[in-house]
Order: C-alpha cells, then sequence, then structure tokens
C-alpha cells in the first residue's frame, strides 16, 4: 500500500499539532527548526522540537524529531497553522529554518 503525500503531511501535521498542544497545556512553546543533513541525521532533513517558556532563558531540545524531505516537513508545519522564520544568517550553516 502506497501512502499519498497528502496523507504523509496530514499525519506528521497531526503529530506535531498533538506535540505542541500537549507543551502549550504545560505552559510553553514549541519551537521546530529544521536542518539540512545534521551530524546527527546524515542522510536528509531533521526537524527537531524545542520548548521555550519554562522558565530558563534558552530553548530547551525535546526527544522530539521529525525526518523527511524539506517539502513534508514545511508543508506540515504549514497545515498546523505554524509560522515559519527564515534562519538568521548568524545561525548553524545546516539550519534552514524555525516554525513557531
Amino acid at each position: 500500500m502506497t501512502v499519498s503525500n497528502e496523507n504523509m503531511v496530514t499525519a506528521v501535521a497531526r503529530t506535531v499539532y498533538d506535540i505542541s498542544k500537549a507543551a502549550r497545556d504545560r505552559g510553553v512553546l514549541t519551537m521546530w527548526t529544521v536542518f539540512d543533513h545534521p551530524k546527527d541525521f546524515p542522510t536528509g532533513y531533521m526537524a527537531r522540537c524545542f520548548e521555550t517558556g519554562g522558565g530558563g532563558p534558552e530553548p530547551v531540545a525535546t526527544d522530539y524529531a521529525i525526518t523527511g524531505s524539506l517539502d513534508l516537513i514545511s508543508q506540515s508545519m504549514e497545515t498546523c497553522g505554524l509560522v515559519c522564520m527564515a534562519r538568521d544568517p548568524s545561525d548553524d550553516p545546516v539550519i534552514v529554518e524555525t516554525w513557531l
């Protein structure tokens, strides 16, 4: 059985939404940073979830990550209603974008 790209986007978006909602329920905000072939996933793109607002000054990495094509990741984040923040020139070169 083949899963269409639309179904994959919907499934990934649902996962991102559920993770983000659980964080909001705990009073923190999620940020999803998209990396291009990071050292711990050199075969492709990865969106890693960070949380902020829990009392510390810096976002904290969570255990949540999504892998796939850049198009799949971006479409999934947009489907969730998240907003894309372009990378800052001072960001690590493997950072593509961050979604809030």
